[in-house]
């Protein structure tokens, strides 16, 4: 390597370093003519070198430093992505060293001009294969693309809402097609269930996830089946009318054609048994003054009733028969 290229090299990489601007526009992203020119100049010399030379990759280093503004420049063209700037430029890098490498100077072409495509191939590449929140075929991912392009353009020549006619002639497929397109569009990203709950105020479990009291029931309800299946037909009819179709004592006796009382009665031992089936203690009769009998349970029913005041004001009283 000559002097004089050295020299303007050094000079290059502090323009870099100190952040003076290194292109004719920022906006365009290519570099002024001498530093095209010193680009050019150590493509050259870093071809000329072996492949495990400490000086090529010296040079190549360089080459990266010297096209960082071009690697920035073309990941800022893609304002609609979420992905981060600095994870796109991180991309663009990869590209660039795929063109530093690649590049053959004996071509006489700019070497923008070969970088350009190869950093914006390595850019779309990673938006195809590895910004998806699922897998999702190719072919689907490149018409939902076009799809997002088509949008643009129709709204502004067609100045109206798009219909899925207008966008399946404009990408050249059907409206079906589109339509699958669209929905797997949606799973470009997903939502964290932790920022979801977040978002909602509560933990992830709370705002998820909720205790099922009706988990309780399939227990009652197995031990229920077989203490039913012992009663006569009868009382079975009782209590499906009663707990399953809720209907009143009043209802039932007409349904079936007996008295309230035969309902009440029949009630009365179906509970009975139903509770000797389980092992649940049965309620005590307790008497009310006046040699009237109820069927409560001795604790909380009679205890109730005691706090009840009687139709004449009085208060009953109560006496275990």
């Amino acid at each position: 390597m000559t002097d004089s290229v050295t020299a303007e090299d050094r000079v290059a990489k502090d323009r870099v370093a100190e952040g003076i601007a290194t292109t004719s526009s920022p906006r365009s992203g290519r570099l002024d003519p001498e530093l095209r020119q010193l680009v050019r100049e150590l493509l050259v010399q870093m071809r000329s070198l072996p492949e495990d030379s400490s000086q090529r990759a010296a040079l190549r280093d360089r080459l990266v430093e010297l096209n960082i503004p071009l690697v920035r420049y073309l990941a800022r063209r893609f304002p609609a992505s979420k992905e981060p700037l600095d994870d796109l430029v991180q991309v663009g890098m990869i590209g660039l060293l795929k063109a530093i490498d690649r590049f053959d100077p004996e071509r006489g072409l700019e070497f923008s001009t070969y970088a350009v495509p190869t950093i914006l191939g390595e850019i779309k590449r990673y938006f195809r294969d590895s910004t998806w929140a699922i897998h999702v075929p190719r072919g689907t991912r490149d018409l939902h693309s076009a799809i997002v392009s088509a949008r643009a353009e129709l709204t502004q020549e067609l100045g109206r809402s798009l219909t899925l006619a207008d966008l399946a002639e404009r990408v050249h497929a059907t409206e079906q097609e589109v339509l699958e397109a669209l929905d797997a569009g949606q799973t470009y990203t997903s939502s964290s269930l932790d920022a979801m709950s977040d978002v909602i105020g509560e933990g992830r479990d709370n705002a998820f996830g909720f205790e099922d009291g009706r988990l309780e029931q399939v227990e009652w309800r197995a031990d229920l089946r077989p203490a039913i299946a012992n009663l006569p037909e009868a009382q079975r009819e009782v209590l499906m009318l009663r707990f399953v179709y809720d209907q009143s004592q009043t209802q039932i006796a007409k349904a079936m054609g007996v008295s309230q009382m035969q309902v009440s009665r029949l009630l009365s031992r179906s509970m009975r048994h139903l509770r000797s089936e389980l092992g649940t203690p049965v309620a005590q009769p307790v008497a009310v003054a006046g040699g009237t009998t109820a069927g409560a349970t001795a604790g909380a029913t009679a205890a109730a009733a005691r706090r009840a005041p009687a139709r004449g004001g009085k208060p009953r009283t109560l006496a275990h028969a």
